[in-house]
């Protein structure tokens, strides 16, 4: 007679909301950053003399940094809405 074993699933990880919010964070500040350094390099490239081609990219390239800027500032109020809700929950002011 064999003995059969119960297969028991793995624990269930836990999550860290606090490192994931505050990883979450980081990475926007980092991505923040870097739009800001390269919007402000582009506007010291430009010159009247381009291209047409370089022209028509040059128009678009504020639309998309501005996009990705507002994306990365919706990203951390959407991180400041979970904390303070995690917060809320635990009692925690």
């Amino acid at each position: 007679m064999t003995s059969r074993r119960r297969l028991l699933p793995p624990p269930p990880v836990a999550f860290d909301v606090d490192a994931t919010l505050e990883d979450m964070r980081d990475q926007l500040r980092r991505t923040n950053a870097m739009l800001v350094v390269v919007a402000e390099k582009l506007e010291d490239l430009w010159r009247d003399d381009a291209a047409p081609e370089v022209t028509r990219w040059r128009d678009h390239i504020p639309y998309l940094l501005e996009a990705a800027q507002r994306a990365v500032s919706e990203a951390m109020q959407a991180g400041d809405q979970l904390d303070r809700h995690r917060r809320n929950l635990r009692g925690d002011r």
